[in-house]
């Protein structure tokens, strides 16, 4: 099977769900609808979704995290930084509805959230209260977006 092409199909689920969590057999099942009559078996693509290159490849190269968490549920992430400064910073200023969710995804971790999450830090390594984020993509995401603003609102002042 084609990588670039696994890549390009994995990234256009991404986008297509933002934050999709659930059984890899169910995401490669995904992955194999996307790629049409061309498509290997899932059980094919579920062994490249299982190795460590391909996930870190989908996460420097494609923006898009792929993990897997305490229960054994696989992550699918679209992790593309904002752009936007003014969406950005509404983003930034809304919180999760619940403390066990990642602020980058959305995605609960209900009672594992101490074990999944990681809190975010200020500029001086103080937590942000209400703020856990998925330690990987989510959090680069999520700090990448925080110094979109940051030098949004340094270019308005000076």
């Amino acid at each position: 099977m084609d990588n670039e092409l696994l890549y390009r199909h994995v990234q256009a689920l991404a986008i297509h769900f933002v934050s999709y969590k659930g059984p890899l057999p169910a995401l490669a099942g995904f992955i194999k609808h996307s790629l049409g009559d061309s498509a290997p078996p899932i059980s094919q693509i579920e062994i490249a979704l299982r190795r460590e290159s391909v996930q870190l490849e989908l996460a420097t190269s494609w923006e898009v995290s792929l993990f897997t968490d305490t229960r054994g549920l696989f992550h699918l992430v679209n992790i593309s930084p904002e752009r936007d400064p003014e969406i950005a910073r509404r983003r930034l200023n809304n919180f999760p509805t619940s403390p066990s969710q990642c602020r980058w995804c959305l995605q609960d971790s209900r009672t594992l959230s101490h074990l999944e999450l990681v809190p975010e830090l200020d500029i001086h390594g103080h937590p942000v209260h209400r703020s856990r984020l998925h330690k990987g993509g989510c959090m680069r995401a999520w700090l990448l977006m925080r110094d979109l603003v940051s030098h949004a609102d340094i270019k308005r002042a000076g």
